[in-house]
């Protein structure tokens, strides 16, 4: 198979890493979908990410796959590799990280890429898979939706899949009483319910709150006027779908975990300690996301409401 020129073929990507890293992959898929029908294979809690976006949907899970011409370990994990086992393809492409572990792999594999390479952000690390095909390579991500009426409305992403991550609750709850003070409709999103318990007694139950599906969360994103959220799954997401989003980056930076759209901007100061290492306490007691001031963010939303000062 000449995989430089490929066209109308049945092509899966493997993808169980977090949304961010999904999201970001559409860097593969979207190129790939031009001339071949892609199908995404991700985890079952995120079904509904991808739909309406022209791409098929398979849980990880399934307990079948049909035949595809080509597919494509996007993770390269313990569990893809297992996954990648039990599909049937003419031809499976994997990643790697070192020799070792493209020694190790190369019978699961037709063709292995290099995984870490010494790119800045991580849309950039899918970048070797697009050269394999010869593709046009953007790291500006956009996934197509349905169009939905826009709300007068702030979604704020309260939670984040390392807690170090999370918008301080103050200034949530100091963004939630301007847009009271400014009647705007303030929506939390998030699987976090107690934090959202918590906001909601300290703002006398201003925002929306509520749970539901991946699928829902994309809409009510589509829905919004601006997005504010942490180095999260849900920036990514509404930021691929072109939405106004602003990203407040602690821990991490913008530069290597930050994403690449026309309407986001990233907010984050500028500490020696980051980006740090996640996985243990901060002996600065979370600076960098608890010192973000509420003025550096009362500007995007004057902005986005169009709210002027009074003199």
């Amino acid at each position: 198979m000449n995989l430089r020129k490929i066209e109308g073929l049945n092509i899966a990507l493997v993808n169980l890493s977090g949304i961010g890293d999904v999201i970001s992959s559409l860097s593969v898929g979207s190129p790939l979908s031009e001339k071949n029908k892609v199908t995404y294979i991700i985890p079952k809690a995120y079904q509904g990410l991808l739909s309406d976006s022209g791409f098929e949907e398979k849980a990880s899970d399934s307990p079948n796959f049909n035949r595809f011409d080509i597919v494509i370990d996007l993770t390269s994990n313990k569990e893809s590799r297992k996954l990648i086992k039990s599909i049937s393809a003419k031809y499976k492409i994997g990643r790697y990280k070192n020799k070792i572990q493209k020694l190790k792999y190369s019978f699961l594999y037709n063709k292995m890429v290099e995984k870490f390479p010494s790119y800045d952000n991580i849309i950039m690390d899918y970048k070797p898979i697009v050269d394999l095909f010869n593709l046009h390579f953007s790291n500006i991500i956009e996934l197509q939706s349905l169009e939905e009426e826009i709300k007068k409305e702030i979604i704020i992403h309260i939670g984040a899949d390392k807690e170090i991550r999370r918008i301080p609750t103050n200034l949530i709850v100091e963004i939630c009483d301007y847009s009271k003070q400014n009647n705007i409709t303030v929506r939390l999103v998030g699987t976090e319910e107690i934090l959202a318990n918590e906001i909601l007694s300290r703002t006398k139950k201003y925002p929306v709150y509520e749970k539901g599906s991946l699928k829902d969360v994309k809409s009510w994103l589509n829905e919004s006027s601006l997005i504010i959220a942490p180095d999260s799954g849900i920036f990514h997401l509404g930021s691929a779908l072109g939405k106004k989003a602003i990203g407040l980056y602690g821990p991490n930076t913008s530069l290597r975990a930050g994403v690449k759209s026309v309407n986001s901007q990233h907010l984050e100061l500028d500490y020696d300690c980051r980006p740090c290492n996640q996985n243990i306490t901060c002996p600065y007691n979370n600076k960098c996301m608890n010192d973000i001031p509420f003025n550096e963010l009362k500007h995007s939303i004057d902005e986005t409401f169009g709210i002027k000062e009074n003199i």
